[in-house]
């Protein structure tokens, strides 16, 4: 088991202008720290390949509650206010791992999460997905 924490600050920052529409733009609230707190639960095997290389396997899952501190971000486009603005608590889960063979020359990796507001459970959610390819030369 591996706990997890992140804190993570953003500002979206710019001028305040008028677009080729006559649409006064600027922004409201500009600052974003979203804080992470979870934990994984992991598993991971090695062994050597016919080449005698490594090939190496990880798995987990992974439980997150997520906090958001200043309330999302702002801008006001000729009078109507629109905001990125989330419920202030949610959770997620998901599952994840990594295939690397040859010394890690080459890796395949994925992770999928399922998120919801602990507010309004399961009617605000949101699904999560990466996979690539690495290769180290």
């Amino acid at each position: 088991m591996t706990p997890q924490g992140q804190l993570i600050y953003a500002n979206a920052s710019f001028d305040s202008f008028t677009d080729r529409f006559g649409a006064d733009v600027s922004r409201k609230r500009a600052d974003s720290l979203e804080g992470r707190l979870g934990l994984t639960l992991d598993h991971q095997d090695s062994w050597l390949n016919d080449r005698g290389m490594m090939n190496r396997r990880y798995v987990y899952g992974i439980a997150n509650l997520y906090t958001e501190f200043l309330g999302g971000t702002e801008v006001d486009v000729s009078g109507i206010r629109f905001a990125n603005k989330r419920d202030r608590v949610w959770g997620g889960l998901g599952l994840g791992g990594s295939y690397n063979w040859n010394d890690d020359k080459y890796s395949i990796y994925g992770e999928g999460l399922v998120l919801t507001s602990f507010n309004h459970f399961a009617d605000s959610y949101g699904y999560k997905g990466t996979i690539g390819l690495r290769v180290r030369w």
